[in-house]
């Protein structure tokens, strides 16, 4: 017990910091910068002179590194976190070539005459040099593949010796009172028995291969030169396996490679059979760790999570523990739910010191849902250094929004026009010699290197970057990411078609990045058939993606497939193990959008019993409840473009005001938005006191659109100018959706809403507002729809009128006309931007601040028009106005408020 105490001391101390790469690694991603350009040969000349490969012919060399490292041509290699012991022997990657199949790479490395050199090179599919824990025996399988062990043969003998010992020892034990010189037979013969076994242990330990020679001895076994071909073809996708293996004629150890390459060919082209075959061929567990990652994918695509389960743990047993393969198994351990495991791989990954920025980004993120502010501010603080993302990122996670408002300036400011643009404090002090037409770039302690269509990403390798590296904003990496997704949409349409795609964690980080960037730049068409083969019944999808395909089938007007899709999530066997309150939210957003209240009620209290101390779903079942009752149990009233649905007779005449005012609001607000075919939209008029309770939660929200205006004017006896102005801003956002087919960002909805309000004066930011507390153009979006902090969200709706005011005032009213054409279009804010003024947002963004600073004054409208009832017409009278109220802005899950 000591023992193991000290072990798991040991284990949690390794974990105090984030492990800047080795001497070791610095010199393999070296090699992997040079392999990009110059192939094989690049390796060949860092050999170590013990290396086992230089004792074969040049040509043959080559062969068998490419093999093993696969083509340069297209591959995104990713240097992985190895567990601290073999730091300084080893260096992992993580390569993905153009077909989606990946691999894991591993570089042997040894000091040879004061030079960090290469021993050798293996994959995965390559038999490790430790036998699996607890091995047993599989009917059919090849014994070849998994020989046992000396070490293993004699344990197992060792073991009855110790047994019979004991039981000699016990009889003795039992004779020492009636035969004293047979006790003493009996403790010698077990003494000696026991002596014996402890001297051969000593004598066998020689049999037990050190994992430092394990390389050494691996690597004395060549044979995979003959499979170079068939790496080729298996690599950039699309070709002739078959020919290629049978051209090949691999035999023993290369025979057994190129059937576990092809079965991965088969896995992406969802031939499970063929998969299932190859793999029942080897022992469980076996010793080769693609068999057993293999084993677990297909597993997760036959909805077997038990069984993935185990097979990613047997694949972590063989090691060789690095950071990539455990965060890979926490993702299918998440969605199996089996959440205790999956923290416990992300907590693993973080004991060894992962430089992947990710998992301190998760654990800042629990740390605050644990109310654990100074862990989480820590967590924060460590994941930016490592890798700044987009300040859109950090307000879409929500929880994150929260910090990074007490973060202040001092580490991410939201008033910048660009995005955080820094470097390690070490960049380029262990700088490495690249390609001579390599482009390198860093970010905070990332470093990535591309050359042509290769790329290498180094994280926490900013010390390795060549002096007079390009820094580049903390957006860099997502934009870098875009452009190459949606470079490839054509292909990646292709390879989407099928399970299995998503089975490949770099093939499924493609697709959901291409997902992710044609939903934001609005192209519904290519969304749907991107996500076409995707099913919510899987269960290793991500749901987010199966929103993606629900809200682009909603926008292509497949209404009721889109509904489908929901429910059909709604009742995922992932869904439902996973048992995410956000999840649950997510969903029960989207159902509630196709007016499936009752469905959308079950999954808020799902959410509700997981988070019993966060109010937000308890007030969506109170809205959603309430929304059921509007659709069911209003009264109607109907004027030629809007049907107003109403409480009882009581309301009626604010039902028949209401109705007026947005007929003749329609009229006047074509100037601003022209819909000349404007189509009918549902007003919803509800009390005020139950709208305060039930929507407004007590603040300052006085109404929202979604689809159907929602305002609290059931009741009303007046048609003051608050009123006509509450009517006019949720009419406005109606006409903005119906123009630009619903396109349009909140900025642009909030900003113009305001904006056609009838109130003599507005608001101004820039006398309101330090140019360090005014929100920049990118976080505007992401503030209104995601911020918690209701101070944040009212200076984003101000900032979004006052900046409707510059472009008015620079570019007149084509500004409006053309904004709204580009959104119709499907461009997003950066386009259309681009398209009006001719300049990147970020310059629009230091434009409009400039102009701000000498534009102080409190804005000033022409008088608004009063609207009264007169019997059952209405007249206009034009009378100066009151004094002007703010419509603050609420947080009602992007509805346009």
């Amino acid at each position: 017990m000591l023992i193991v105490l000290c072990l798991f001391a040991g284990r949690i101390a390794l974990g105090a910091e984030v492990r800047n790469p080795s001497d070791a690694e610095r010199v393999a991603v070296a090699v992997v910068a040079d392999y990009l350009v110059r192939g094989p040969q690049a390796v060949v000349d860092q050999l170590a002179s013990t290396s086992p490969l230089r004792r074969l012919s040049a040509d043959t060399a080559r062969a068998e590194i490419e093999a093993r490292l696969g083509p340069p041509a297209g591959a995104q290699w990713e240097l992985q976190t190895v567990v601290p012991a073999l730091k300084d022997k080893r260096a992992a990657f993580t390569v993905a070539f153009p077909s989606g199949v990946d691999d894991n790479v591993f570089f042997d490395l040894v000091n040879d005459g004061g030079t960090i050199r290469i021993l050798n090179v293996r994959t995965l599919a390559e038999a490790a040099g430790a036998q699996p824990f607890f091995q047993t025996a599989s009917p059919g399988a090849k014994d070849q593949n998994n020989p046992a062990p000396v070490s293993g043969r004699w344990i197992d003998a060792a073991t009855l010796v110790l047994v019979v010992s004991l039981l000699v020892v016990l009889a003795g034990l039992f004779l020492q009172t009636r035969s004293p010189r047979g006790a003493r037979i009996s403790f010698l013969l077990g003494g000696a028995a026991t002596f014996a076994v402890v001297c051969a242990g000593v004598w066998t330990s020689g049999l037990v291969v050190p994992e430092e020679i394990k390389p050494v001895i691996a690597g004395r076994k060549q044979g995979l030169a003959t499979l170079v071909d068939l790496r080729r073809v298996v690599a950039a996708g699309g070709g002739d396996v078959a020919g290629a293996l049978g051209a090949a004629r691999p035999r023993g150890e290369a025979a057994d490679v190129a059937m576990l390459w092809k079965a991965q060919n088969d896995l992406v082209q969802m031939r499970l059979e063929a998969v299932q075959k190859t793999l029942d061929g080897y022992s469980h567990p076996s010793n080769v760790p693609l068999v057993e990652l293999l084993r677990a994918r297909l597993a997760l695509m036959q909805n077997d999570s038990a069984r993935a389960v185990v097979a990613y743990q047997n694949a972590i047993n063989i090691g060789p523990g690095r950071d990539g393969l455990w965060l890979e198994a926490a993702e299918a351990f998440y969605n199996g739910g089996y959440e205790d495991l999956g923290a416990n791989m992300l907590h693993r990954a973080a004991g060894i010191g992962s430089r992947n920025a990710g998992i301190y980004y998760g654990q800042a993120s629990e740390a605050l849902m644990k109310d654990h502010l100074a862990d989480a501010q820590a967590q924060f603080k460590l994941a930016w250094t490592m890798l700044p993302v987009q300040r859109r990122q950090l307000l879409n996670s929500g929880l994150l929004s929260i910090m990074v408002r007490q973060q202040g300036d001092a580490l991410v400011s939201l008033s910048a026009p660009d995005e955080a643009t820094f470097a390690a404090a070490d960049v380029s002090t262990r700088a490495i010699d690249l390609p001579a037409n390599a482009i390198a770039r860093v970010s905070g302690e990332m470093f990535e290197m591309s050359v042509g269509d290769a790329r290498l990403v180094v994280p926490g390798g900013a010390a390795m970057a060549p002096k007079n590296v390009a820094v580049v904003d903390a957006g860099a990496w997502a934009r870098i990411g875009e452009d190459q997704a949606l470079a490839n949409v054509a292909q990646l349409i292709k390879d989407a078609a099928t399970p299995a795609a998503f089975m490949q964690p770099v093939l499924r980080a493609r697709i959901t990045r291409a997902a992710q960037a044609l939903y934001r730049r609005n192209r519904w068409s290519e969304l749907a058939d991107l996500t076409a083969g995707v099913s919510p019944k899987w269960q290793f999808i991500d749901a987010g993606v199966v929103l993606l395909r629900a809200e682009a089938l909603r926008r292509l007007s497949h209404e009721t497939e889109a509904k489908q899709v929901v429910l059909d999530l709604a009742l995922s066997p992932v869904v439902t193990r996973r048992n995410n309150a956000a999840t649950y939210e997510q969903i029960g957003e989207a159902l509630a959008s196709f007016d499936e209240f009752d469905a959308a009620i079950v999954m808020f209290s799902r959410a509700q019993k997981l988070q019993a101390d966060h109010p937000f779903d308890l007030m969506r079942i109170e809205q959603m409840s309430m929304n059921r009752s509007l659709a069911k149990s209003y009264s109607v009233f109907e004027s030629p473009h809007f049907h107003v649905h109403y409480p009882g007779n009581s309301a009626v005449v604010s039902a028949l005001a209401v109705a007026q005012i947005l007929e003749a609001e329609l009229t006047r607000l074509q100037k601003w938005v022209p819909v000349p075919n404007f189509k009918p939209v549902v007003v919803n008029i509800v009390p005020w006191a139950e709208f305060r309770t039930i929507y407004a939660q007590g603040g300052d929200v006085l109404g929202f659109y979604d689809r159907a205006i929602t305002i609290p004017l059931a009741g009303i006896q007046r048609l003051e100018p608050e009123i006509t102005a509450i009517v006019t801003h949720e009419l406005c956002h109606a006409l903005i959706a119906q123009a630009t087919h619903d396109q349009a960002p909140h900025w642009f909805h909030e900003g113009l809403a305001q904006r056609v309000e009838m109130v003599e004066y507005a608001s101004n930011a820039f006398n309101m507002y330090d140019d360090n507390k005014l929100f920049a153009l990118s976080v505007l979006d992401p503030i209104i729809t995601q911020a918690q902090d209701g101070g944040m969200i009212e200076a984003a709706y101000i900032v979004s009128q006052t900046f409707i005011r510059y472009l008015e005032a620079t570019y007149g009213d084509r500004a409006f006309k053309q904004l709204l054409a580009a959104f119709a279009a499907g461009s997003n804010t950066d386009e259309a931007l681009q398209a009006l003024t001719g300049t990147s947002s970020a310059v629009v963004d230091a434009n409009f601040h400039k102009w701000g600073r000498a534009e102080k004054r409190v804005f000033q409208s022409p008088p608004p028009i009063l609207y009264e009832l007169s019997g059952q017409s209405l007249i206009q009278l034009t009378v100066p106005a009151e004094p002007p109220r703010v419509l603050k802005g609420g947080t009602l899950h992007g509805r346009r408020n």
